[in-house]
């Protein structure tokens, strides 16, 4: 419950408040609230004999209260003192009008009284006189909140007697008179005045009648109950106080009842988070937790005594989290981070309040193109190479790739060159000194900012005299290839020969022109679950001669990019329980369901799920029930009976000797009934039976008027009710 912020009653006035109350034709009340600078309202005549707190009063039933709009309500008498002895408010009902007004943010109750009634009578009273003011703390008035009225104590006690007062004789006279005449007609017409004139036969017959006898004096019963009493809530005790009231009867009938009020029965109050949820600001970049009230009362079930409220002393921090994927845009060139919202719970559970989003702190990034990481990509077949660049950004330190090596625009033209800028050879000729012949070779170049490269292996030319020529012979192994994965492509090998007249190699195995492109297959992929986003795993193949060979198996390649996982649903799961006895609350957790490419499901928590209702958790009996014995009593009957005397005729013997004296006694006891349960979290639960039985374990008769002496019943029932009794009992 909230707490009461009885300090703006003191800091306004009482009479700064209650203004007027006119009750006229229906349930209006004219209410004026004034703060303290405006002019006050008239007081009340202090002539008038108002006493500030005449008597207490409570609502007959919840009631439901509109600001500044008047609700009739019935009220009962809780306490009034100093009555007179001739004055009573048993069976008396209040009659008034309630609503409530907003004070600086607290709901102040007024009240005013307009009468009093008693079975079918009614009397007025002055609703200027009688009037109660009260904080609230709901729109509405608890049957349990007493009221201190305020009003004139002679005018309520001349109501009360007003209420009291026994008909007057004239008044019972003309009550029976208006009976008689309400009589249908008799059958037969009375015999006449005039015939009986004279005559009064049933004046000589009369008797006086026989003193009625004194009915005794009625009996009377003091009864204490908890029915149709309510469990007064105290939260400054933090205590579930259980009611009770005294009942006077007479005869079996009920003469009056005292107000509800408290026992000695009380139940902690609790604290219960589970039921709620959490209230975010993301103005304040705060969650601050709820928690509803509750107690356990004697038969073990818990009673719920609150709305959800905010507990000032859990309030958790909302931060950023980092989990999230770069936007990227490309057109803008910038990378701008993206940030959820989360915060830690009562539970120590991430929850979130707010999905992916740009960064409130971290600034958008530009995009820049570099070169360095990426190869140039050379097709030997159009006589052109290619730049390759990759787009990159810097956050905290750090270089993240945002998209693999890709085409800048730039072309180098390819160029066959024999000779070096200087005069020399860029490569040595294949001299074949059999034949005297020298086979000239060559380099392909390109320049790139002005600076020659060479991308080629030194080739001779075959326009010279001798055929030169290329093959693959021994060179077929693509262990020994180069394979460029950013550029998707495997280089071959050649070497060069010369025939004279059988073929003779002038090289080694080398980087030839012949390009082998790469078959790509996604073989699994690498989960980050951290960013919902997974990199495909490649395996790359190429073909040579007819034949796969495997360049890398399950990897991931250069440039590659995240794939994002694929939202399914929202739902709840359930993640832990709240036990109390064998009952147990199952509580939930929210969860947002994602489908990774793979095809398995990732789980993200995102807040607190609804608690599912008490189900019983003990299913497994480790101990079978045990009756025990509670009590045992003894049962003695003496009498006697007439019996036959040894074939003797009794009658000639005297009728005394054909009787004998004799004794019956039973052994009477009590057993409850006692097991062990085991709960589906592996607690173990005594659980006790909610019956006693009673039986008898002995019986039997003595002649002779001897009372035999009763031994004691078994501490532990194992006779053959036990059955019955566990079935009738129900556990």
């Amino acid at each position: 419950m909230l707490k009461r912020k009885s300090h703006l009653l003191r800091t306004v006035p009482l009479a700064l408040l209650v203004a007027t109350f006119t009750v006229s034709n229906g349930p209006a009340i004219s209410q004026t609230v004034q703060s303290p600078a405006t002019t006050p309202v008239t007081a009340i005549n202090p002539n008038d004999a108002v006493e500030e707190k005449l008597f207490k009063a409570s609502s007959a039933s919840l009631t439901k209260l509109i600001e500044a709009q008047a609700t009739p309500l019935e009220l009962n008498f809780k306490e009034i003192k100093d009555l007179p002895s001739d004055v009573s408010t048993v069976g008396v009902k209040i009659s008034g009008y309630s609503q409530y007004v907003d004070v600086e943010g607290q709901k102040v109750g007024q009240l005013v009284i307009t009468g009093l009634k008693k079975d079918e009578k009614a009397v007025r009273l002055d609703p200027n006189k009688f009037t109660s003011q009260f904080d609230l703390e709901a729109a509405e008035l608890p049957t349990e909140q007493a009221l201190d009225i305020k009003g004139d104590r002679q005018e309520l006690i001349a109501a009360l007697r007003e209420l009291n007062a026994e008909e007057a004789p004239e008044e019972v006279a003309e009550k029976e008179e208006k009976e008689e005449k309400e009589k249908p007609e008799a059958t037969e017409k009375p015999t006449s005045a005039v015939q009986n004139k004279g005559e009064n036969s049933q004046a000589s017959s009369y008797k006086t009648p026989e003193r009625l006898a004194a009915q005794p004096d009625p009996k009377e019963e003091i009864r204490t109950t908890t029915e149709g009493c309510n469990v007064r809530i105290d939260i400054p005790q933090q205590a579930a106080i259980e009611q009770s009231k005294t009942q006077t009867f007479k005869d079996g009938l009920l003469e009056s009842e005292d107000a509800c009020s408290d026992s000695g029965t009380r139940f902690t109050l609790q604290k219960s988070y589970d039921v709620c949820k959490d209230v975010v600001s993301l103005d304040n970049m705060t969650a601050t937790a709820q928690f509803t009230w509750y107690y356990v009362n004697g038969s073990a079930a818990r009673q719920d005594v609150s709305e959800c409220l905010q507990d000032p002393e859990k309030i958790f921090q909302i931060v950023e989290k980092d989990a999230c994927v770069i936007d990227i845009d490309l057109e803008a060139k910038l990378a701008t981070p993206q940030t959820s919202l989360v915060y830690a719970d009562n539970n120590n559970t991430e929850t979130r309040v707010r999905d992916c989003a740009a960064s409130a702190t971290k600034p958008a990034v530009p995009l820049i193109q570099s070169t360095d990481t990426c190869t140039i990509k050379h097709e030997f077949g159009a006589g052109i190479s290619k730049e390759m660049g990759m787009w990159t950004y810097t956050l905290e330190g750090n270089i993240f790739q945002a998209t693999p090596c890709t085409d800048t625009g730039v072309t180098y033209t390819h160029t066959k060159v024999y000779k070096t800028a200087a005069g020399g050879n860029v490569c040595e000729p294949i001299i074949d000194l059999t034949n005297r012949q020298v086979a000239q070779q060559s380099r392909v170049e390109i320049t790139i900012d002005g600076q020659s490269q060479y991308i080629s292996e030194c080739t001779p030319d075959e326009s010279g005299l001798l055929a030169v020529k290329s093959t693959t012979d021994t060179c077929l192994n693509p262990v020994n290839f180069e394979h460029d994965l950013a550029a998707s492509q495997s280089y071959g090998l050649e070497r060069f020969y010369y025939e004279n007249p059988s073929r003779v190699y002038v090289s080694e195995c080398q980087k030839s022109e012949v390009v082998y492109p790469h078959d790509l297959e996604t073989t699994g992929w690498q989960n980050l679950d951290n960013k919902k986003s997974s990199y495909p795993l490649t395996t790359v193949r190429i073909t040579v001669n007819g034949s796969p060979f495997e360049v890398a198996s399950s990897t991931v390649l250069p440039g590659e990019s995240l794939v994002p996982y694929e939202y399914v649903e929202n739902r709840e799961d359930v993640v832990g329980g709240e036990y109390t006895g064998c009952s147990v609350v199952r509580t939930t957790a929210e969860v947002e369901v994602y489908k990774r490419p793979d095809t398995t499901e990732y789980k993200e928590v995102i807040g607190a799920g609804a608690p599912q209702d008490p189900v019983n958790a003990c299913g497994t009996i480790i101990t079978q029930p045990v009756w025990e014995k509670q009590s045992q009593t003894g049962v003695y009957k003496t009498g006697t009976r007439r019996v036959a005397s040894g074939g003797m005729n009794c009658g000639s013997q005297g009728e005394h000797q054909c009787y004998k004296s004799y004794t019956t006694w039973a052994r009477a006891f009590t057993v409850k009934g006692k097991r062990v349960l085991e709960r589906e979290d592996g607690e173990q639960i005594t659980q006790a039976s909610t019956k006693t039985y009673s039986n008898v374990c002995a019986s039997g008769e003595t002649e002779g008027g001897r009372t035999p002496s009763l031994s004691n019943c078994p501490a532990t029932y194992v006779g053959g009710n036990v059955y019955n009794y566990n079935q009738t009992e129900g556990w």
